[in-house]
């Protein structure tokens, strides 16, 4: 009886929460700014940075920006997906539905990996945007000294 009420109440890929979806496990619903080969050029270290610094200072941070407002958005809606998939598991553990209770362990599994990629993907970024703003404080730094040298030699004449 219990059993059939369960199969019943949670369908294969359909589990619903109150109409909630789980959250999104790939890149195709995460708000991007830099498309999957841009991140593959960046995981591969090899985009010419220094061609435009300021360009992709500002790209990387925008992304960063991004990611950080997505998680602050979204992290208590996933929480509670966590919360309630793991309850769900853990109730066809107790009526033996091991067919569903694979399923269900496969999507947190899936969401897990997912976010371990958008934290790794929000270090990299955030390491990069470091190196960057060394990078532009360095040029300023030399542009001034530049200045400051040609301002001695115009007093110095």
């Amino acid at each position: 009886m219990i059993t059939s009420f369960l199969r019943s109440w949670v369908i294969i890929g359909e589990m619903d929460f109150g109409g909630r979806p789980p959250p999104p496990m790939d890149d195709t619903y995460f708000p991007s700014l830099l498309k999957k080969d841009i991140w593959s050029q960046i995981e591969n270290n090899t985009i010419n940075f220094p061609a435009d610094i300021r360009g992709w200072l500002k790209k990387l941070t925008d992304e960063k920006d991004l990611i950080d407002n997505y998680s602050l958005e979204k992290q208590p809606a996933i929480n509670q997906w966590f919360a309630e998939t793991d309850f769900v598991i853990r109730t066809l553990r107790c009526v033996n539905l091991p067919e569903l209770v694979e399923h269900y362990e496969d999507q947190l599994t899936a969401q897990k990996i997912y976010l371990e990629k958008i934290d790794h993907r929000s270090g990299i970024l955030k390491y990069l945007i470091e190196r960057l703003e060394m990078a532009v404080a360095e040029e300023e730094n030399k542009i001034d000294k530049q200045v400051d040298i040609e301002k001695e030699e115009t007093t110095i004449k």
